[in-house]
């Protein structure tokens, strides 16, 4: 088909096309506000800068397709092929994304709020700068958006829901992940450094050898998560909940730790020199070889911990409870 024919007949009212060839064609800036496409081929084509609020795409071929800069909001792109597609700049608030394959895509500082993104493949895409506020990546059955090897520096996923994911490797440097439900997630050697995952939960999750210096997750639940040789270089963990959390080797250096609860916590051979762990709990945690120096451990809960092989000479012990119960004058 060509333009001018797909232009009059919209136009004059016509907006459901099925099964139509549109490879190449040149849309730029064109208002097609609530067509519909349906198993049509759009390869390559230019819709840089169009109006497709609430358009339909469904399993359609899009790959190659320019629509940087574009109004797709509420627009749906169910099961369709986006790969190697340009979206950067692109607003897709609220729109239908579901299984859609967005393989390699651009999709530097798109607005993705509140997008449904269940079962979509985001593998090797570029999301530097996008907004993922509120969006959902997950499926009841646990089917979860892949994201392996994604760029999501910057990215904003606050609130976002992405429970089980595979996020390893992952960059999250600077991202904004407040809020975000990340129960059961993989992050094993993920950058999140200077991420925010202030009230993030975590519980269960899977942090090993993560580098995390200098994010802030004050009052995240990590709860029984694996954080085995982490980089935590003065992170922000206030009133943050690590009940059995797994935090051999650690780096904690200078960590932010007053009022955390670490409750039976693993710290053996973790690095907490400088660390503030004012008014925290660490009631039955392990601190075995743990290096203590400088650490602030004013009026610290330490009931039962272990302490074996720990240098306490260098300690503001000052208020503590000491493993034997007693309170450390």
């Amino acid at each position: 088909m060509e333009v001018k024919e797909l232009l009059a007949q919209y136009a004059q009212g016509q907006n459901n096309f099925t099964a139509i060839d549109l490879s190449g064609v040149n849309l730029w800036g064109a208002d097609l506000i609530g067509i519909h496409f349906e198993q049509c081929r759009l390869q390559a084509a230019i819709l840089t800068f169009a109006y497709l609020n609430q358009a339909y795409f469904a399993e359609s071929d899009l790959t190659g397709i320019k629509l940087s800069g574009s109004n797709l909001n509420q627009a749906t792109f169910k099961q369709s092929s986006l790969y190697n597609a340009d979206l950067h700049g692109a607003s897709l608030q609220k729109a239908i994304l579901k299984g859609a394959n967005f393989n390699y895509a651009n999709l530097v500082d798109a607005n993705l709020t509140e997008s449904d993104l269940r079962e979509a493949d985001l593998s090797h895409a570029n999301l530097t700068g996008a907004c993922l506020r509120f969006a959902n990546l997950r499926e009841e059955n646990r089917k979860i958006a892949k994201l392996q090897g994604a760029n999501l520096e910057k990215v904003d996923l606050q609130g976002a829901n992405l429970r089980n994911a595979d996020l390893r490797q992952v960059k999250l440097q600077g991202a904004n992940l407040k809020n975000a439900i990340l129960r059961g997630v993989d992050l094993r050697g993920a950058n999140l450094t200077e991420a925010n995952l202030e009230e993030a939960v975590l519980t269960d999750a899977q942090l090993d050898q993560v580098a995390l210096d200098g994010a802030n997750l004050k009052k995240a639940v990590l709860e029984r998560s694996r954080l085995v040789g982490a980089s935590l270089i003065s992170v922000n963990l206030e009133d943050a909940i690590l009940r059995e959390a797994k935090l051999m080797k650690a780096n904690l250096k200078q960590a932010h730790l007053h009022l955390a609860r670490l409750n039976g916590a693993d710290l053996h051979r973790c690095n907490l020199s400088g660390a503030n762990l004012s008014q925290a709990i660490l009631i039955e945690a392990n601190l075995v070889r743990a290096n203590l120096l400088n650490t602030d451990v004013r009026e610290a809960n330490l009931l039962r911990a272990e302490l074996s092989s720990v240098d306490l000479s260098q300690l503001n012990l000052q208020g503590a409870t000491m493993p034997d119960g007693r309170i450390h004058s």
